[in-house]
């Protein structure tokens, strides 16, 4: 598994037995935060203080391109075999392909600060569009058209999003204290988190059911896919009404790119330390809500303090980085 270190500007790689290397990124202060494997079987990251898109393989040379100049942060594989990414500041959709080249997209809303991206089954990148004039969730076409959804509880702060395992898109609600989950055709259902004052962060698919991480409670919860959704509650917010029975009829943005160019990357030799993990003295067990059928992950030995919160995963096996603490899982899917 593969995860970005923030406040170290280093990208780390753990290997199954909790081994663990790190590469330092060449821009310093660049503050990689987004990372994804690509279809061209390197790991590609954000650099969100570098503004650079960076690239490295699996030997540990790095490559980056840039500047985008507007905060990259979510970054995810597209199906068109180019990565795609979210730009917080600048306020627009990038996608980068294999060879380097960046194409973005402005949105719609004016300072909506997105954060989250991910491909879904139809084929489309989703998108979250946290504050200010945000809190939506919006997609784009791998040509450019850009459809955005209100999110039906106001200021939630819609930040990471994953595609679920019954065809829809599941996001969540770090300030509604909630789980979403939107549609293909874009009707958005939201579920409660037990805990109050969560703030859920990270999510991710086990392709049964969806798991997540709450920020301030220390807890991981697992969303059931299988049980009918119920019914949204009425919104708070004039400005963002509850979703019909039916499917919304958005208004859709023709694509709009606003730059297309070739960078001049600049390749790093490879960089890298690595030793046994070890755990610090001020973490804490994190724990499971109290959900049906859930099961208890056991955690092995941390690893080091990077700021980063995120879940991933790789088979059977998935690592969440919370409050600081990176941890490693392995989970035993439901038979």
């Amino acid at each position: 598994m593969w995860f970005a270190e923030y406040n170290s500007d280093k990208i780390g790689v753990i290997t199954p037995a909790g081994t663990v290397t790190e590469y330092a990124v060449p821009t310093a202060n660049s503050a990689p935060v987004g990372i994804a494997a690509g279809a061209d079987g390197n790991i590609w990251f954000t650099e969100f203080n570098g503004n650079k898109i960076g690239v490295i393989t699996p030997a540990g040379t790095i490559i980056e391109y840039g500047p985008t100049g507007s905060n990259p942060q979510g970054i995810a594989p597209g199906p068109d075999g180019n990565m795609w990414f979210v730009e917080r500041t600048g306020n627009k959709i990038g996608k980068i392909t294999p060879t380097g080249t960046i194409t973005e997209y402005p949105l719609p809303t004016a300072s909506s600060n997105p954060v989250g991206i991910a491909a879904g089954p139809d084929g489309n990148m989703w998108f979250t569009e946290s504050t200010g004039n945000g809190n939506k969730v919006s997609m784009i076409t791998p040509t450019g058209t850009i459809t955005e959804y209100a999110v039906p509880t106001a200021s939630s702060n819609p930040q990471a999003i994953t595609a679920g395992p019954d065809g829809n898109m599941w996001f969540l609600e770090n300030n509604g204290n909630k789980i979403g989950t939107i549609t293909p055709t874009g009707t958005i259902t939201e579920y409660a988190v037990p805990t109050s004052g969560s703030h859920p962060y990270g999510i991710a698919s086990s392709g049964s059911n969806v798991w997540f991480t709450e920020f301030s409670t220390n807890k991981i919860g697992e969303e059931i896919t299988t049980t009918p959704p119920p019914a949204n509650p009425p919104a708070t917010d004039p400005d963002n009404p509850p979703p019909s029975t039916s499917a919304p009829t958005p208004t859709p943005h023709p694509e709009v790119p606003t730059t297309s160019y070739d960078p001049n990357p600049v390749a790093s030799p490879d960089s890298s330390s690595s030793g046994s993990p070890s755990t610090p003295s001020d973490s804490k067990p994190l724990k499971t809500l109290n959900i049906a059928n859930r099961r208890t992950p056991t955690p092995t030995p941390t690893l080091h303090n990077s700021n980063f919160v995120v879940v991933g995963l790789s088979g059977a096996a998935f690592v969440v980085l919370a409050g600081g603490v990176a941890l490693l899982y392995r989970h035993k899917m439901k038979s």
